[in-house]
């Protein structure tokens, strides 16, 4: 897709000031879970990306370390972060999946938490430089350049964002998770009818679980839902470099905790856990607890 520099720059402007927004909000318990670590270092690579495309963009031509650098720089180095970032949704959501699981499973102590911090900070090291070996390696990436004058080049060819993908998958859990609560809902009215019996049995607590947890999680992202909606049924093209961004993180972030927590093995494993609200900021998941 071809899309103008300066609507780059605008794209990237707005993307970076969302970003440092969203990060500052959450800014005292950033390092307490691997989509908090991985947001904060996205808005530092977009915050760079944005001040490299601006200064190119102005100066037309410049060197750097004794290498001209031109407007066809500017290009290239959107190419290789728009794939860096597209090969980066899957593994983000395996991990961040692994970390809400390990987080609710275990009583998080001073020394603990220290340590998890340390994890999370090694695991998006990691998670960084496996992404770009990957688009330099193995990926078969071909930077695709203009043959326009650099000082007259004004567009930019830019690879589409695969998100598209997990976020359909992420619909069908949705969906899946309400056809469930309804029907569970409405299969438990009857049996109550039929027996009469006040005790909870386990599988009225499991989907009274999914149906608190649906509910806190659509009471707080559900405006954010039907934005994505829209996107899908609406052909529109979102360039890979605008695909990553921390609200994107965060969305993700709350699915995967309430995902946890309708997985988690007992009720009493899910209350004993404490600082749910430490690694999301946006719900309210002690709502939840009181089951």
């Amino acid at each position: 897709m071809n899309t103008s520099i300066l609507s780059i720059l605008l794209g990237l402007c707005g993307k970076c000031l969302l970003n440092w927004a969203i990060v500052l909000h959450q800014r005292k318990n950033i390092l307490r879970s691997f989509i908090g670590v991985l947001s904060l270092s996205l808005s530092l690579i977009d915050t760079l990306m944005t001040l490299s495309v601006t200064t190119l963009h102005i100066q037309r031509d410049a060197k750097l370390m004794g290498i001209r650098v031109t407007r066809h720089h500017i290009c290239m180095s959107l190419q290789i972060v728009g794939q860096t970032y597209n090969a980066l949704h899957w593994p983000v959501l395996v991990l961040a999946c692994l970390d809400h699981n390990w987080a609710l499973s275990r009583r998080l102590e001073s020394g603990s938490i220290r340590a998890a911090q340390l994890i999370n900070l090694v695991s998006v090291s990691v998670l960084w430089t496996g992404a770009i070996l990957y688009v330099f390696l193995f990926s078969g990436f071909l930077p695709v350049l203009g043959e326009d004058n650099p000082s007259l080049l004004h567009q930019c060819w830019l690879f589409s964002s695969t998100w598209i993908l997990v976020t359909m998958v992420l619909y069908l859990i949705v969906v899946c998770a309400v056809l469930y609560v309804g029907f569970s809902t409405h299969r438990g009215r009857d049996l109550r009818r039929l027996t009469r019996n006040l005790m909870k049995t386990q599988t009225e607590i499991k989907y009274g679980r999914v149906q608190q947890v649906l509910g806190v999680w659509l009471s707080n992202w559900a405006v954010f839902l039907v934005f994505i909606c829209i996107c899908l049924m609406v052909p529109v093209e979102i360039p890979a470099h605008l695909g990553l961004n921390v609200p994107w993180l965060c969305f993700l972030n709350s699915f995967l905790i309430g995902v946890a927590s309708c997985s988690s093995a007992t009720v009493s494993q899910t209350t004993e856990t404490p600082g749910l609200s430490t690694i999301d900021s946006f719900c309210d998941w002690e709502l939840c607890l009181d089951i």
